[in-house]
């Protein structure tokens, strides 16, 4: 069963929903030093999903599934969030620049092989697969490249 949503398929849309507010909490995480406002997606999800679980039980019929499906949604949204925060507090952690410098190369390098991988698998199916996991590869290639090379200019 394939759900649409505003002629989207929905696992394009929750993709290109998920690698927005990925972008956006990683922003917040290592831009702001505000606590509060890093929170802030942590918090509204954390109360979407409560509410739409809420809403589960109180609806009859299709509207209770309807909540449901929100309610993973944003539990899913939370858990990207949560990633964000790992990925900040690893980045933190770290003090050494060579073991921060190899672990973004090596990470560089296994979303660089899972895009071409991904890539050349849409190719093959003559582009009857979703692209999507070759996008988002992609994506954190060019995140842990971007790391590499800030980490390099710091010696």
């Amino acid at each position: 069963m394939d759900l649409k949503i505003l002629e989207i398929d929905s696992d394009v849309f929750l993709l290109t929903i998920s690698t927005i507010v990925l972008i956006i909490q990683l922003l917040l995480c290592f831009k702001i030093k505000n606590k509060f406002i890093k929170l802030i997606p942590v918090i509204l999800f954390l109360i979407s999903t409560i509410v739409f679980s809420i809403f589960i039980f109180i609806l009859d019929g299709w509207d209770s599934v309807g909540c449901l499906l929100l309610a993973i949604g944003s539990l899913f949204l939370l858990f990207v969030c949560g990633i964000s925060w790992i990925i900040w507090r690893f980045n933190m952690k770290l003090e050494k620049d060579k073991l921060k410098k190899r672990i973004y190369l090596i990470l560089y390098i296994i979303f660089l092989i899972i895009t071409f991988i991904s890539a050349g698998y849409v190719i093959y199916t003559k582009g009857q697969t979703n692209p999507g996991l070759a996008i988002v590869s992609m994506l954190f290639g060019l995140i842990f490249a971007g790391l590499y090379r800030d980490a390099k200019k710091k010696k």
